[in-house]
């Protein structure tokens, strides 16, 4: 899904779509429509079988009616399927090797689902990385308050719409939802990992909340509610304004708290950068070293990369050339290397909450 979210985003409605029409006509083509959307929206994305599995319970709760049709088409979704899912079964291991990156500390309850919420907020505007701002400085930011209150819309659009919507259009969407959203926390829960925060996981959600949201504020605005036509205009306009940032926007990602070394680099008049491309978990990654290295503005920088056991770095670094010497990305055994070789002279002026912390060898 980190790949493919254009895709994957029509092949859920289109999936969804052909069920609801073959659930309430009479029709074959679109029980063979639902096969083929539902086949290739497991290919472009296995987490999209969680919204078969939603559209499972759907039937079997709300159109018992129905089910030996749908279970005729699961079947076929699952043979079309069958060829990946021996390759992924055969591949577990190297599958939960993949999946390290995941691994956080322990997150409670009620933060994991806030984090989720937050992060199908984060969908509709982008300001700047709201979970991270949530977990590090709480409520002290203005911008986390705002991702926390649209938060709070999308949950009181689905309340609303559970009293004012369609029983059986409101319970399709609901399924969807806690799927998903309820998959993720357990996920979490069990194995000590913070996946309900990224968004790339969470397009189910977002598209149903997006659903829940249009429904409320379309029946406000019809009643010519002026609090709703504002909230409405408020959010657009932070959408157009979170569109624009993210186009002029060096990096991948929108926000640069991770990049703390990047405004160092860049008031440097010479800048030396000391790196054997290591993230803060152990984990060897050029990518996100480059990431940072992308969102320098400064051509004055030169960067030394080193095996970590290297005894000639002091000799390797020209002492008069440089005015300033940072040390990212990092391992603890090239840590370890270079206070043996600068001692006190290697201090750390910063340290992000993820990725790399900043040192500063003094000249």
């Amino acid at each position: 899904m980190a790949r493919y979210i254009t895709l994957t985003i029509f092949l859920i409605v289109a999936a969804s779509y052909f069920l609801l029409e073959a659930l309430d006509r009479k029709k074959f083509y679109w029980w063979l429509g639902y096969v083929v959307t539902g086949a290739l929206a497991l290919y472009a994305s296995t987490i999209l079988g969680l919204l078969l599995i939603a559209h499972f319970l759907f039937v079997i709760i709300y159109r018992k009616e129905k089910f030996l049709p749908f279970f005729i088409s699961i079947c076929a979704i699952s043979l079309l399927y069958l060829p990946w899912l021996l390759f992924i079964v055969s591949s577990l291991r190297s599958i939960e090797e993949s999946l390290g990156w995941q691994k956080y500390e322990n997150f409670n309850f009620l933060i994991l689902i806030l984090l989720q919420l937050i992060t199908i907020a984060d969908d509709f505007i982008a300001l700047e990385d709201p979970t991270v701002l949530f977990m590090v400085k709480r409520l002290q930011t203005f911008t986390t308050l705002i991702y926390l209150l649209l938060a709070v819309f999308i949950v009181v659009s689905i309340f609303y719409a559970a009293r004012k919507m369609r029983k059986q259009s409101f319970y399709f969407l609901l399924s969807i939802f806690l799927c998903s959203f309820l998959f993720f926390l357990t996920y979490d829960l069990m194995r000590h990992t913070r996946i309900s925060n990224v968004v790339r996981y969470l397009y189910t959600q977002i598209i149903v909340a997006l659903f829940f949201m249009s429904f409320l504020l379309s029946r406000k605005i019809n009643k010519k509610n002026i609090f709703y036509f504002t909230l409405y205009v408020v959010i657009a306009l932070l959408g157009i304004s979170s569109m624009q940032k993210l186009s002029q926007n060096k990096r991948w990602l929108y926000y640069t708290h991770n990049c703390k070394s990047v405004y160092y680099i860049d008031k440097s008049k010479n800048c030396l950068i000391v790196s054997d491309f290591t993230r803060r978990n152990s984990q060897h990654s050029i990518k996100a070293f480059l990431e940072d290295a992308n969102a320098i503005e400064s051509e004055k920088v030169d960067i030394l990369r080193t095996t970590p056991g290297n005894p000639d770095i002091k000799e390797m670094i020209n002492e008069n050339r440089y005015s300033d010497v940072y040390v990212i990305y990092a391992s603890e055994q090239l840590l370890k290397n270079l206070r043996a070789q600068f001692g006190k002279r290697l201090t750390q002026i910063e340290d992000p909450e993820l990725y790399s912390p900043v040192y500063q060898i003094e000249l």
